[in-house]
């Protein structure tokens, strides 16, 4: 199942704008009626916190629908996530407080979002700006090829795991990615694969609630009756982590997007405005006039026009770390899956390629060796085994990148981000 796949189309068009009009404004907005949900004051954006903030305060203001059209059916996984559909359909822990939730609805925005019950998160605002990471405060504005904002090692950093990428997470990660995963938002590479579950003699077995996903598919390779309902449990929890974190991140990327496209909108149509005659240039109301201009009485059309360059600046910086951190993102899990290949066709596991290495190397060295593989009984017997646990791994491998498809979130952003 794909993570989500729209022909090219525009992500943010799935999110419910109507009942969230002032989160994911439309680009046709008015850019003076939407002035007092873009800004707090002169050149300060008003925060994606502040805006979750106000819905949280008002009852029931999280509580709809995060899609404009849920489809709990769809054969993307992304979106039937946010539609409740069966993936959605877990008894989860709280990744940060590790308590228990049943009967979680995600088709609810307020439950998708990243948060506690007492806080809720945002990745610009709490990891970059905020202290939960990159704490850059009041210096995080615009991004210029000379003055980049986040280096590539502030949203991923190596020294965030104790053995980078399948170690535990540091208690004080720091960059972004390592701060998300430490916090649960994220699975973790180990969550993920435990390489020392793959070693048939280092007798290592997993505590209960401490199985990687890789082990868990393992056992459901064999048949259902080899999980047990903890471990269907844990299964679930560690699928539905990574689909919740990318519904909360296309929600504060498209908050982003779509005032990027309203000031957009608004530069070029005062940027076609002639100096004088007919239809030429006036003077913003008095609220546009503080976007950074010093006066508020008269904002002249060049003035205005850098106001706005500076403005989209800012926005473009946000969704360009933002596009940053899903490429980590994507580049964390897939050294997690090639490390995953490359572990079941080497180690001595039944069904890999060392396994099957082995028994030809043992028809070659002693007789007394080649008899156990060539009596029929045995040697059809371990065919038959050998087979058997080779195509278990293949369908792991294929669930484990169906999962992990999810990551697909962003090429579809970068591709529509380039158009």
């Amino acid at each position: 199942m794909p993570a989500l796949d729209l022909g090219g189309a525009d992500p943010c068009s799935l999110l419910n704008t109507t009942d969230f009009s002032k989160l994911w404004p439309s680009e046709a907005s008015n850019i003076e009626s939407m002035y007092p949900d873009l800004y707090e004051s002169r050149g300060v954006l008003k925060t994606y916190i502040a805006h979750l903030q106000g819905l949280k305060l008002v009852a029931g203001g999280l509580d709809k629908n995060i899609l404009a059209t849920p489809n709990p059916a769809s054969g993307f996984s992304l979106i039937q996530f946010l539609s409740n559909g069966s993936l959605a359909q877990q008894e989860l822990k709280n990744p940060v407080t590790g308590a228990i939730n049943t009967g979680i609805d995600y088709s609810k925005l307020g439950n998708v979002i990243l948060r506690t019950e007492a806080e809720v998160f945002g990745i610009v605002d709490s990891y970059i700006v905020g202290t939960r990471a990159l704490n850059k405060g009041t210096s995080y504005t615009y991004s210029t090829d000379a003055n980049i904002k986040v280096s590539d090692l502030e949203i991923w950093n190596p020294s965030d795991s104790t053995s980078e990428p399948y170690g535990n997470i540091v208690t004080n990660p720091v960059s972004v990615l390592g701060s998300l995963l430490k916090d649960g938002f994220l699975i973790k590479a180990r969550e993920l694969f435990i390489p020392e579950e793959f070693n048939p003699s280092g007798g290592y077995l997993p505590t209960a609630g401490d199985e990687s996903l890789v082990y868990l598919y393992r056992l459901a390779q064999k048949g259902t009756a080899y999980l047990s309902p903890q471990q269907q449990d844990r299964k679930s929890y560690l699928e539905t982590k990574n689909l919740r974190f990318f519904g909360a991140f296309l929600a504060e990327y498209c908050f982003y997007r779509k005032r990027y496209e309203i000031l957009l909108k608004q530069y070029f149509i005062v940027y076609s405005k002639p100096i004088t005659g007919s239809g030429s240039y006036a003077a913003p109301s008095a609220e546009l006039k503080l976007l950074q201009s010093t006066t508020t009485t008269s904002v002249s059309q060049q003035d205005y026009l850098k106001d706005l360059a500076l403005e989209l600046a800012k926005l473009n910086t946000r969704l360009m770390d933002l596009r940053k951190l899903l490429g980590k993102i994507s580049m964390y899990y897939n050294t997690v899956y090639v490390k995953i290949q490359q572990t079941i066709n080497t180690d001595d596991a039944m069904g890999s390629n060392k396994d099957l290495v082995n028994r030809i190397t043992a028809l070659n060295e002693s007789t007394v060796q080649a008899q156990k593989y060539l009596s029929e009984l045995d040697f059809h017997q371990g065919v038959m085994e050998y087979n058997s646990e080779k195509n278990r791994y293949g369908n792991m491998l294929l669930a484990l990148y169906a999962f992990l498809n999810i990551a697909a979130v962003a090429a579809i952003l970068q591709i529509n981000s380039s158009q």
